[in-house]
């Protein structure tokens, strides 16, 4: 293509710097999400340790046995939910000016007591910080801890 008037490439050059601009955004938005994905999931794995951690009772394991307390694991993970990743009742995150960042949807804790472990499955919402972009950017985490001090 052979550009013959300052039009012409003006205009190219236009649709050079618009495409740039998009791509950025495009690159930008998806370091946001993945940044945020990773931390939100080494926070939720933190949680499903500490869980494990606090509910099981280490006075058998001499026998071979783990023995886990359900109801402690569920208080110490929704604790660590609440204080240390600071969500609101609603799993919400909001920023320090009140803007939401994320909700956590479709939280599903299982304990099994044997083998005991804990599982967590939940879908992490957000915005795109693009009006550009609509709807909801949906992150799946499945997290998994059991217990390796038996035996």
């Amino acid at each position: 293509m052979k550009l013959n008037s300052r039009g012409e490439i003006f205009v190219s050059l236009l649709t050079i710097i618009f495409l740039l601009l998009v791509v950025a955004s495009l690159v930008t938005e998806y370091m946001r999400i993945h940044t945020m994905q990773s931390k939100t999931e080494q926070q939720l794995i933190q949680a499903v340790h500490i869980a494990l951690e606090a509910s099981m009772h280490d006075s058998h394991r001499q026998d071979g046995t783990g023995i886990i307390y359900p109801q402690i694991a569920r208080d110490a993970f929704y604790s660590y939910l609440f204080y240390n990743m600071d969500l609101d009742s609603s799993y919400r995150l909001y920023e320090s000016g009140g803007g939401l960042i994320y909700r956590l949807e479709n939280l599903n804790l299982n304990i099994t007591e044997d083998p005991p472990a804990v599982s967590f499955s939940c879908t992490m919402k957000t915005q795109s910080i693009f009006s550009l972009f609509t709807g909801d950017i949906a992150v799946t985490f499945n997290i998994k801890s059991r217990n390796a001090r038996i035996n």
